[in-house]
């Protein structure tokens, strides 16, 4: 697939929801650098749904996949002690059926029923909803980092307790609306935003047993506007251009238009997706499962009508109830423009994406862009499958293999440059000397492979033209040379390189 231009946010939305330029009241500004997570080197991704309390597996197919991380997209298994007491019978009936901890001969004896009902026929020893007890005490531990939302059967009185920290485990890391994570690996910058719980539109404006915004409740768990309100908030927060976003739903967005919409509001580039129960996985893009344009505006014209007829039941109730509280109102506000962009009939809009026009300016717009270029996963549960996504930078490959072994760290300077740095300048010196000449001169503009230079220390007082922002070391200024950088770099060891990657320059310090 051709590289194409990552386009920059509309500059006309409200900053974090509100009318003026500062957070919500209450909220604390989200930072780019925020859960960041950097890692160097060829790196595995873990994609796994549904592990339903088998929680000792994460470790077996982490091994099995040769894994760094691990992202779980629901039914993780959220359930503690005295989860069993809270799940109503037909759930508890639902979970048993699919969980690989209880015995088969009591899922048999579930199903085939009897007058009295579950909890009273077998003891809770015999129906363990989850492992979770056993990592809460350390029995079992997660051996690496795994980044999971939560699913359509949780307890929502468990996440309550993550959220408010009474809940921790090493390594486990909860995405939600309110927290989102950034991971440097294998020279990419991925951005996880997470939604879990199952979208039910009768549900979306219902907090269940909740006490805070979670919603659920009897041992099941949905998403509601103000989470997806929420959860834009939070993108616009981290927004950084350089990012890989990657949208985590318990839910598919290939069924629910409403989500659909939403990873195009948070500028998605992927989508991983599982709540389906297949036994195969899928990757796609709409473009790949639509014939025309005008069938995926259906689909979406089809979930923004369903949405339309519970909002025009409840928003008599909810403007009111909300009216005191200026957050929620923002948030309601940012989920609401959401749906306000949706189409409202299959043959509406204009046909190319981007804003209507005429007469037709009332009918949502589509981004074809993300039509075309944006792709989603859906897992198969993890009984049957996983996904596995692997990123390398590839940059160690430039090198002979004996100065690899030289390189002490290889780190992202800017939007567009790495620095790879070695033990010594005579290291540095020597893997200069050993490279190819075509990646250490042009004789024409050839940007399909990189340029490499050693980076030329400027004097303290060196005036620069600016960049702009800053990196991870703080704020960096450069110009160009003929295809090489010369820049001050704070904090960058003097035995280094600075390198522009494929369709940038590279240099060595």
């Amino acid at each position: 697939m051709a590289a194409q231009t990552r386009q920059p946010y509309n500059q006309g939305y409200m900053a974090n929801g509100a009318p003026h330029q500062g957070p919500v009241p209450g909220a604390i500004p989200l930072l780019p650098n925020q859960g960041r997570v950097v890692q160097s080197g060829p790196i595995r991704l873990l994609c796994i749904a549904d592990v339903r309390g088998n929680l000792r597996s994460l470790n077996e197919l982490a091994k099995q996949a040769r894994a760094d991380f691990i992202i779980h997209t629901g039914d993780f298994g959220f359930y503690d002690e005295s989860s069993l007491d809270r799940i109503a019978e037909k759930t508890l009936k639902h979970v048993a059926q699919y969980s690989p901890l209880i015995p088969e001969q009591t899922k048999k004896a579930i199903a085939q029923g009897g007058g009295a009902s579950v909890k009273s026929r077998f003891p809770p020893s015999e129906l363990p909803l989850s492992e979770l007890p056993a990592l809460l005490n350390k029995e079992i531990t997660l051996d690496i980092p795994v980044y999971t939302v939560w699913g359509a059967c949780e307890d929502v009185r468990v996440l309550e307790k993550f959220r408010s920290k009474e809940y921790k485990v090493n390594n486990l890391f909860i995405i939600d609306e309110a927290q989102s994570m950034l991971l440097e690996i294998g020279g990419v910058k991925l951005r996880l935003l997470g939604l879990g719980g199952a979208v039910v539109m009768h549900k979306l404006f219902d907090n269940g047993e909740g006490r805070t915004t979670i919603a659920g409740g009897q041992g099941t768990m949905w998403t509601t506007l103000l989470q997806m309100g929420e959860l834009v908030d939070t993108a616009n927060r981290v927004y950084d251009p350089t990012e890989t976003r990657v949208f985590v739903t318990h839910a598919s967005p290939a069924r629910e238009g409403i989500l659909n919409q939403l990873s195009v509001t948070l500028k998605a580039d992927f989508s991983i997706s599982a709540g389906l129960h297949f036994r195969y996985g899928s990757s796609y893009n709409e473009f790949s499962v639509n014939p025309t344009l005008d069938h995926y505006r259906g689909k979406l014209a089809a979930s923004k009508a369903s949405f339309s007829d519970v909002w025009e039941t409840v928003k008599g109730e909810v403007e009111p109830a909300i009216q005191q509280n200026e957050a929620q109102q923002n948030l309601l506000r940012n989920a609401l423009s959401v749906v306000e962009k949706m189409p409202t009939t299959a043959a509406g809009g204009n046909p190319f994406g981007g804003p209507s026009t005429g007469a037709n300016t009332s009918l949502g717009q589509v981004d074809e862009s993300a039509f075309k270029n944006m792709w989603n996963f859906n897992l198969a549960d993890a009984a049957f499958g996983y996904l596995v996504l692997e990123s390398d930078e590839q940059i160690r490959e430039l090198f002979i293999e004996d100065d690899r072994a030289k390189i002490v760290k290889i780190d992202k300077w800017g939007a567009q440059f790495k620095v790879i740095v070695f033990k010594s300048t005579e290291d540095r010196d020597g893997a200069m000397e050993r490279l190819p000449d075509d990646v250490k001169n042009r004789t024409h503009e050839d940007r399909s492979k990189p340029l490499i230079k050693v980076f030329q220390a400027q004097p303290p007082n060196a005036r620069f033209q600016p960049r702009g922002g800053s990196s991870a070391w703080g704020p960096v200024t450069a110009r160009e040379t003929t295809g090489a950088v010369v820049a001050e770099v704070p904090e960058v060891d003097a035995a280094a390189i600075v390198v522009g990657v494929l369709e940038v320059p590279v240099a060595i310090i």
